[in-house]
């Protein structure tokens, strides 16, 4: 997730390769509300957020993706 409201799942496996879904969210509160550009994951476009996770509810199966930030700093 982005802060120009894009993201990108990529749902992977060890069987699979990496099948990309992207698209843009709005937060509300704690709920992201996932719009895909095409097909949408089995995991489903509602997820709540909580505990460093996104928690995806309503789909065909529950998926839970961690929050991790990554930054590169300028040097000084």
């Amino acid at each position: 997730m982005y802060d120009d409201k894009s993201f990108e799942f990529i749902s992977s496996g060890l069987i699979r390769g990496g099948d990309k879904y992207p698209g843009t969210y709005e937060l509300e509160n704690d709920t992201v509300y996932f719009k895909y550009e095409g097909l949408a994951p089995k995991a489903g476009s509602k997820a709540i957020i909580s505990n460093g996770f996104v928690h995806y509810f309503g789909g065909k199966y529950p998926e839970r993706i961690e929050i991790k930030l990554n930054k590169m700093l300028p040097n000084k």
